[in-house]
């Protein structure tokens, strides 16, 4: 547990200014005439230090631990908030896993400003389609790049590559400078986008560059996971007030209709599934922040079932709001996206289960 923070004022607060800065009309606008992020409200969180959270103090951050990232990660799921906190967040954590002090000291400041950033996807872990070859004192990128998550609004990306001896690379690419453009992919989910990115024979100086260790690819699919899994159990929070206060309200037969038994049993099995999920982040949380030998089993776990029973949960409210739930004014549909892209985002859940279970299996060997 952070002691230099208290939990539940950070989580106040985050919930405050995302109740007033993104309520549910917002959202519903955004998803229905944009793609990609809100950059009037990620100016809001950037002037309130939420891309500083987890940036080493010595690089103008806070210096906080996957705690205070799990809160921030679990509100935004809450409003659904159209802001590249994931792949800006991981792509930091990739920069200061690196233990490079000149490329710590060259992004992590201006990722901790405020800049946009993007990562390739961790998972599966190892798995890219670039390439990285010396020439004199640089380094030469070529090959493809593909979905990276808010690559097209990114200022900055991490990519990883192979060398010429087959081993894992991590390359930074500023995407103003270095004159390239990720191609976006519209999503369903219209908070989030994905890009592609063709390179070749592109020129980057050799210190953008370091050694990708497996222990480094693995603590970047652990900060995923829970990252996914706090802003699933944050949105079924959400999807679930809503459901409630709908069948609290809606009338038939002269009551309402959450009086009526077998609706409440589909709600209270919602509910139980989502106490759960409550309950496995916060150990998948305790394990990844103690370094505990499990972790990787955790975070893969919570992110396997939080967001399974996020799109369970979802599905189900939409026919629990009635004839209102399939309308695109009323913002349920833009939880039921969000959740269907947290599931396959950085592993879909058979990957994470396998993940989940292959310690289990390998000590049993």
């Amino acid at each position: 547990m952070d002691e230099t923070i208290d939990l539940g004022a950070l989580r106040d607060s985050i919930r405050d200014v995302l109740n007033a800065e993104c309520p549910r009309e917002l959202i519903v606008k955004h998803a229905q005439h944009n793609d990609g992020m809100d950059r009037e409200l990620w100016s809001k969180a950037v002037e309130l230090g939420w891309t500083m959270l987890t940036i080493p103090e010595d690089h103008g951050g806070l210096g906080l631990g996957i705690e205070a990232l799990a809160v921030l990660h679990e509100e935004l799921g809450r409003a659904a908030a159209p802001l590249p906190f994931l792949s800006s967040l991981l792509a930091a954590k990739a920069i200061s896993d690196s233990a490079d002090a000149a490329i710590c000291e060259a992004w992590l400041p201006r990722l901790a400003a405020g800049a946009v950033a993007s990562l390739s996807l961790p998972m599966p872990l190892g798995s890219t389609k670039l390439s990285v070859n010396c020439v004199g004192d640089s380094l030469v990128l070529t090959g493809a790049v593909l979905n990276l998550l808010d690559g097209a609004d990114a200022e900055i990306l991490v990519l990883l590559a192979k060398d010429e001896h087959g081993e894992l690379v991590r390359v930074v690419l500023d995407v103003t400078a270095d004159g390239i453009q990720p191609a976006r992919t519209t999503l369903w989910d219209r908070g989030r986008s994905l890009a592609n990115l063709g390179l070749d024979g592109l020129h980057i100086p050799a210190e953008r560059a370091w050694p990708a260790t497996g222990a480094q690819e693995t603590a970047l699919a652990n900060h995923a996971a829970i990252a996914l899994a706090a802003d699933s159990v944050g949105g079924q929070a959400a999807v679930l007030d809503m459901t409630i206060d709908y069948l609290k309200t809606r009338q038939q037969f002269g009551r309402p209709i959450g009086s009526f038994q077998a609706l409440k049993h589909r709600v209270a099995d919602h509910r139980t599934r989502f106490e759960g999920d409550i309950w496995l982040l916060r150990s998948a949380v305790s394990a990844v922040a103690g370094d505990m030998d499990h972790r990787a089993t955790e975070a893969s776990a919570a992110k396997a079932l939080a967001t399974a029973n996020y799109v369970g949960l979802g599905r189900d409210a939409i026919q629990l709001h009635g004839g209102i739930g399939f309308t695109a004014e009323y913002p349920i549909h833009v939880f039921v996206k969000r959740a269907l892209l947290n599931e396959q985002l950085l592993g879909n859940q058979a990957a994470h289960l396998t993940r989940a279970v292959s310690r289990i299996v390998e000590g049993a060997a």
